[in-house]
């Protein structure tokens, strides 16, 4: 489970009621819904008036790792350049000791990006079965993840999912290795927004 501070991090805030804790604990002990609650629905008429409801995302949770591997094999993998400075590595090393015009050289490393590596498969493997990812990175965390857990997004209750037909679903289940039916997670910016756009990510 989260602590209060991860909570407080997750939702992008400083501060959160002692109710709203207990909801947030409460939704996370709940684990994966078969079903979208009613009142996460959107309602029928948006208004400031009314909150949105929080976002909750539907798709199946995936080990990251085993995911990076099947990028890498498959040619999905995302490179990154990391930039430091020579000697950062040393202990006593501060940058603010030297002055602008002569910082130590700067340091390249190439490397694989794994995060971006497994949205870019999963972006690939979903348009190829025809399903549109409703975001750029179809690869999330929720309030529920472990270390090495992200969820599969597969649409989430701000979208109408015209490209999710049941002949794809079964297509990306068998290309998964997945027996089991998608269910919803609640994302990590977990919170009722009065903006009529709502808290979609």
């Amino acid at each position: 489970l989260f602590y209060e501070g991860q909570f407080c991090r997750a939702l992008n805030i400083v501060y959160i009621s002692k109710q709203c804790k207990q909801e947030l604990k409460r939704i996370v002990q709940i684990g994966p819904l078969d079903e979208l609650p009613a009142g996460m629905n959107l309602p029928a008429f948006r208004s400031r008036r009314a909150p949105m409801p929080p976002v909750m995302l539907y798709g199946w949770m995936i080990n990251q790792d085993d995911w990076f591997e099947y990028a890498k094999e498959h040619g999905y993998s995302v490179t990154t350049e990391i930039i430091t400075f020579e000697g950062e590595d040393d202990p006593d090393f501060e940058l603010q000791d030297f002055d602008e015009d002569n910082l130590p050289a700067e340091v390249i490393t190439t490397t694989e990006d794994k995060y971006s590596s497994v949205c870019n498969a999963f972006w690939a493997i979903m348009h190829d079965l025809g399903i549109e990812p409703i975001d750029l990175d179809p690869v999330k965390l929720t309030l529920g993840c472990e270390k090495h857990e992200r969820l599969v997004v597969l649409t989430d209750n701000y979208h109408d999912q015209s490209s999710l037909t049941e002949e794809n679903l079964r297509e990306l289940q068998k290309k998964m290795g997945r027996n089991d039916a998608p269910t919803w997670h609640p994302w990590t910016y977990f919170q009722w927004n009065r903006d009529i756009a709502g808290g979609r990510p």
